[in-house]
C-alpha cells in the first residue's frame, strides 16, 4: 500500500514537471532560427540539410566542423531535418522534448539516490524552469547541451543500478551511456569525478560503516575506463578547437588574467543561480577586472568551500553538491580560453544541479528543526519555483527573433561588439540597411579590428551601391587578417561591380586558394574570368563550383554560358572540333537553350556536317520558334 502510494505520488510529480516545463517553454515552438550558429549547425549546413544519410553520418564522425567533435549532436540535427525539414518550430520542439526528458530523468536519479520524493521533485523543478537554462533549450544550435545532459543523467542512473547489482553488463551500460554523452558534447568529460562524489554521498561507498565499503583506490580503479574516455575526448576536442582557431594562444591571454576571469565567473554563476538577471547569450571578455571584484569572488569561493568542508560529516551533501558544481564547470571556466567570452548561461545546464542538490537538502534539514519548518519550506520552495518560472518565461521571449535577442543583449551588457554586429546582421536580413550600418559601426567603435563587422559593413555599403566605400572596408579587414576569405570574395564582387574584372579575378582566386571548398568564390571567379575573355579558365572555375554544389542551377547555367562563349571563341579560331565539344558539353547543363543549339548547328554546318546541323537547328526552333538566325540558317541548309 505504501509503495503504491509512493508510486502514484511520483507519477503525479512527473506529470506536474512536464506541465510546468511546457508552460515555461511552449513559445519556442513558434520561434524561427536565430543568427547565432543556427545556420552553421542546421539551416545552412550542407551536410545536415539532406537529412540522415550514410554520407552525413560518416561526416559527423569524421568532422571537427564548427570547432567541435560531437557526432551524436550532428546526427540528431540530421534526424530533425529528415522528419521536419527546416520547420524551425519543430526543431525547437525537439529541444524542449529533450529538456523535459532530462527533467524527468533527474527526478528519477535523485529519487533512486536518496529515496526522497519531494526533495527530488524540488531539484528537478528548479532544473526545469531555471532562467539560466533557457539558452540551452530555446537555442536550436545548443542541442548538444540537452542531448549530452540526457546521457549524463542516464549514466548516473545506470551507475546507481550497477552499484546495487555489480554485474559486468551493467558496468558496460554505464560506460556506453558516458561514451554517448561525450559524443553529444565533450563538456561531460568530468563525469568520472561526479561518480566518485556520488560514491561519497549519497551512495556512501567510501564509509567503513556502509553496506558495501570500498577503498578509494578500488573506486579509482573502477573508474579507469571512464577516465580513459575522458582523456581521449579531451585530446580530440583540444585538437579540433585549436585547428578551428577557437583555442586562444596562451601567450595572448596571461594565465593571471585567465585565473581572474575564472574566479569571477564562478562567483557570477553562483550569483546568477540564486538571483538570475541580465542574462545574455554573449558576455564580453574583460581583461581589466577591478581587484575588488576578484577579491570578493575569492572570498565567496573560500567561504562556501570552508563551510561545506566543516559540515562534511553531518551534511555531506553540501560538499558533494558544491564540488559537482565546481568540477563540471572546469572544462569551460576559461583556464584554457575557448572563444572570446569568459562565461555563458548554457555552461550551467549540468553544473547547476550540484547547487540545487546542496540547497534543497540543506534547507530541508534546516526546516526539519522547526515545528512548522516543512510547511514554510514547501511554501517558500513553491514560490521560488514560480518566480524562476516567470523569469524564465520572460527570458524565452527574447529568443523570438534575432533582433529581439541582440537588442536585449546590448541592453544588459556593455561594450558588446559581437552583439552589435549580430544585431546588424539581423537588421540587414530584414533589409534595414541604415540601421544595420549603424550597428556595424557601433561594433567597430568598440573594437576597430573586428574583421567580421568590417566585412559586414562593406556588404551593407555594397548593397547601397557604394562600391568604393565597400572596397575600403574589405581592405581594412584584410589589413588586420589577410587570410579572411569572405573579405577577399566580397572585395572581388565590389571590384567587379566597378568593372575591374582582372582585379576581381585575383581576389576570387585568393579566396579559393584559402578555402578550396568556397563554392560561391569559384562561381564568382568563373564570372570574372568569362568577362575578361578567359573562357577556358572560367569553365574550369565553374566546374570546381559545381563539384561542390551539384544542385546549384545558377552555376549550371553559368557553366553552360561560359562553355557557349568559349565555343564561339574556338569557332573564331577555326577550332571546329573543340567548339563542337564545348557546345555539346554546354547543352548537357542547359538542354533547352536555343542559342546553344543554334551555335552547335552553325559550327557543324561550318565543318560540312549538314545533316547533324539541320537536326540541331530544328531542335533550336522547337525550343524557340522565333529564333531568326536558326530559321535563316536552316532554310539555307535545306536548299543545299
Amino acid at each position: 500500500m505504501i509503495r503504491s502510494r509512493e508510486r502514484l505520488t511520483s507519477l503525479a510529480v512527473a506529470a506536474g514537471l512536464v506541465v510546468l516545463t511546457a508552460l515555461v517553454y511552449w513559445p519556442v515552438v513558434h520561434h524561427p532560427f536565430v543568427n547565432f550558429d543556427d545556420a552553421q549547425y542546421v539551416s545552412q549546413n550542407a551536410q545536415v540539410l539532406p537529412g540522415l544519410t550514410s554520407d552525413g553520418v560518416r561526416w559527423a564522425f569524421g568532422a571537427g566542423y564548427a570547432g567541435n567533435w560531437h557526432p551524436l549532436t550532428w546526427i540528431s540535427h540530421m534526424l530533425d531535418v529528415e522528419w521536419f525539414g527546416l520547420d524551425a518550430g519543430r526543431h525547437h520542439a525537439m529541444n524542449l522534448a529533450w529538456h523535459i526528458a532530462n527533467t524527468l530523468l533527474l527526478f528519477v536519479l535523485c529519487r533512486r539516490l536518496t529515496g526522497t520524493v519531494w526533495q527530488s521533485a524540488a531539484v528537478a523543478a528548479l532544473f526545469a524552469v531555471h532562467p539560466l537554462h533557457v539558452e540551452s533549450v530555446a537555442w536550436v544550435a545548443e542541442r548538444k547541451d540537452v542531448l549530452s545532459g540526457f546521457f549524463w543523467i542516464l549514466t548516473l542512473i545506470a551507475y546507481v543500478s550497477y552499484v546495487r547489482d555489480r554485474r559486468a553488463w551493467r558496468y558496460l551500460v554505464v560506460l556506453t551511456c558516458f561514451a554517448l554523452g561525450l559524443m553529444a558534447k565533450p563538456m561531460v568529460v568530468t563525469l568520472p569525478f561526479v561518480l566518485l562524489l556520488l560514491d561519497f554521498w549519497p551512495l556512501r561507498r567510501m564509509l567503513a560503516g556502509s553496506k558495501d565499503p570500498a577503498s578509494i583506490s578500488k573506486l579509482l580503479v573502477e573508474k579507469v575506463p571512464f577516465f580513459a574516455l575522458s582523456l581521449a575526448s579531451s585530446v580530440v576536442t583540444f585538437m579540433v578547437q585549436r585547428q578551428a582557431g577557437a583555442v586562444k594562444e596562451l601567450a595572448s591571454l596571461p594565465f593571471a588574467v585567465r585565473m581572474e576571469n575564472a574566479v569571477v565567473a564562478y562567483e557570477k554563476y553562483v550569483h546568477l543561480t540564486f538571483l538570475p538577471g541580465d542574462l545574455a547569450p554573449l558576455y564580453p571578455y574583460r581583461a581589466d577586472i577591478p581587484f575588488i571584484f576578484v577579491a570578493a569572488a575569492v572570498t565567496t569561493f573560500v567561504m562556501i568551500s570552508g563551510f561545506a568542508i566543516r559540515l562534511v560529516r553531518t551534511r555531506p551533501y553540501l560538499l558533494t553538491g558544491w564540488l559537482i558544481f565546481l568540477g563540471t564547470l572546469v572544462p569551460v571556466i576559461g583556464l584554457v580560453q575557448i572563444g572570446s567570452q569568459p562565461m555563458a548561461d548554457r555552461y550551467t545546464y549540468l553544473p547547476s544541479i550540484g547547487l540545487f542538490i546542496a540547497g534543497v537538502w540543506g534547507l530541508s534539514d534546516l526546516a526539519a528543526r522547526w515545528r512548522r519548518g516543512r510547511v514554510v519550506l514547501a511554501v517558500s520552495a513553491s514560490l521560488a519555483i514560480v518566480a524562476y518560472a516567470a523569469v524564465a518565461r520572460v527570458q524565452v521571449g527574447y529568443w523570438q527573433s534575432s533582433v529581439t535577442l541582440w537588442r536585449h543583449t546590448i541592453d544588459v551588457t556593455r561594450d558588446n561588439y559581437r552583439a552589435h554586429s549580430n544585431l546588424g546582421q539581423a537588421l540587414y536580413t530584414e533589409h534595414r540597411l541604415d540601421e544595420a550600418i549603424g550597428e556595424y559601426q557601433a561594433a567597430l567603435a568598440i573594437k576597430p579590428d573586428f574583421v567580421e563587422a568590417r566585412n559586414y559593413l562593406g556588404v551593407a555599403f555594397a548593397d547601397r551601391g557604394e562600391h568604393e566605400r565597400a572596397s575600403s572596408e574589405y581592405r581594412a579587414a584584410l589589413a588586420v587578417l589577410p587570410s579572411f576569405t569572405p573579405a577577399h570574395n566580397n572585395l572581388g564582387l565590389a571590384l567587379a561591380a566597378q568593372g575591374r574584372f582582372d582585379a576581381a579575378a585575383a581576389e576570387f582566386t585568393e579566396a579559393t586558394r584559402l578555402d578550396p571548398r568556397f563554392s560561391a568564390a569559384w562561381t564568382n571567379l568563373g564570372v570574372a574570368l568569362a568577362r575578361t575573355g578567359r573562357f577556358e579558365e572560367a569553365v574550369r572555375a565553374f566546374g570546381e563550383s559545381l563539384a561542390l554544389r551539384p544542385d546549384s542551377d545558377e552555376t549550371r547555367m553559368n557553366l553552360a554560358t561560359a562553355l557557349g562563349d568559349w565555343g564561339r571563341s574556338l569557332v573564331e579560331a577555326r577550332r571546329f572540333d573543340d567548339a563542337i565539344q564545348a557546345f555539346r558539353t554546354a547543352l548537357g547543363f542547359a538542354p533547352n537553350d536555343a542559342n546553344l543549339h543554334y551555335f552547335l548547328g552553325a559550327t557543324l554546318a561550318a565543318k560540312g556536317l549538314n545533316a547533324e546541323a539541320i537536326q540541331e537547328l530544328r531542335t533550336a526552333l522547337q525550343v524557340d520558334p522565333a529564333h531568326v538566325e536558326a530559321q535563316q540558317l536552316l532554310a539555307e541548309l535545306i536548299k543545299r
